[in-house]
């Protein structure tokens, strides 16, 4: 199951059985490509989405207010909106299409950027401290995998 596997059958198998299965099968990648489409908003719906629209206000303050502070994680993003990180999960997911990890991660890469363009910083090291890193070496390599710019390089 964990590799992807939905069933089992053994020889030999019933065509019930296979005919069950696939059916299951069919019925378990609708309901995946249902959930994977985007929202659409009818009238009935415009308070969610709203609600949603405010959520990634709030999301995004709480983030980019505390975004040099290398404590900034998860834990304290879901504590200040008040909220279970598995709910935190769910909305930024469906908000997104990506983790609250992988949101405070890109909102740090595109300030370093930003930073870094407006040459706002002599050293890298407090480059990386701008945006919460205190590893120096974790920073430049992964600001160099998202941008393809070593922050190190003199010319920029």
């Amino acid at each position: 199951m964990r590799l992807g596997i939905e069933g089992c059958l053994t020889k030999p198998f019933l065509e019930k059985k296979l005919k069950l299965l696939t059916k299951q099968t069919f019925k378990y990648n609708m309901k995946e490509k249902l959930y994977q489409q985007p929202i659409k908003a009818s009238s009935s719906e415009l308070t969610s989405v709203s609600e949603l629209e405010q959520f990634g206000k709030d999301i995004n303050k709480i983030i980019q207010d505390k975004l040099a502070d290398d404590e900034l994680n998860v834990a304290y993003v879901s504590e200040n909106l008040k909220m279970n990180e598995r709910t935190l999960f769910r909305k930024v997911k469906k908000l997104t299409g990506s983790t609250p990890a992988k949101l405070i991660h890109e909102a740090r890469m595109r300030q370093a950027k930003a930073y870094y363009e407006n040459q706002s910083f002599k050293s890298v090291r407090q480059l990386a401290l701008a945006v919460g890193f205190k590893n120096t070496t974790r920073f430049s390599k992964k600001f160099s995998d998202r941008f393809g710019i070593d922050p190190r390089s003199e010319s920029h």
